[in-house]
């Protein structure tokens, strides 16, 4: 059927096809907006030239598929991931981004040079000595071997140490500072 502009009803033809017009196909009602270009010279031909294209009416659907650009939160996207189940822990998050970063503190105790590596990825610090050839002494590789600092140590009973349940963090220490390994005392004379 086709439904002209005043409202009649007529039924289809294809000699009666036109861009702009409304067909009604079982019941739906169908807009012609535009032609190919054979169809636009076979009407041409026939002596019934076709009007230029329409706009094509925007429906409800086709506004609900167009994406939405979401704002990035990052404090929402990791609450979302956290409580689906995923996500990263804070530690692991502090690995993935401080991965191979290290911070070197030139120290020295009882005026022996040492090298100390704090590693950011892990808030672990080792301490190297520094050997030169023939000082005298024993080349030990490490002083202290790669941990968590505490920051504290403390004697409760005898035979018995407490460490703290804080740990030593790059922000506590300072270029011209100490740093407090296990009751000894690190002046650091330089950085990297």
């Amino acid at each position: 059927m086709v439904i002209k502009s005043d409202g009649s009803q007529t039924p289809f033809m294809p000699e009666d096809f036109q861009v702009g017009l409304d067909i009604g196909i079982y019941g739906r009602t169908i807009r012609v907006t535009d032609c190919d270009q054979y169809t636009r010279e076979f009407f041409k031909n026939i002596g019934r030239e076709q009007p230029p294209s329409c706009d094509t009416p925007m429906d409800n659907f086709i506004q609900s598929q167009k994406p939405i650009a979401p704002k990035r939160d990052n404090e929402m996207k990791q609450f979302l991931e956290k409580s689906l189940g995923g996500g990263k822990v804070a530690s692991q998050k502090q690995f993935l981004d401080h991965d191979r970063q290290v911070l070197r503190f030139f120290t020295r105790f009882e005026d022996l040079p040492f090298i100390v590596h704090y590693y950011l990825a892990d808030d672990t610090i080792e301490i190297r000595e520094v050997h030169h050839a023939n000082d005298g002494r024993d080349s030990f590789a490490l002083l202290l071997r790669r941990q968590k600092l505490p920051d504290r140590i403390d004697v409760n009973q005898p035979g018995q140490n407490f460490i703290g349940d804080r740990y030593l963090t790059c922000d506590e220490i300072e270029p011209n500072g100490t740093i407090d390994a296990f009751g000894r005392l690190f002046r650091i004379t330089g950085v990297d």
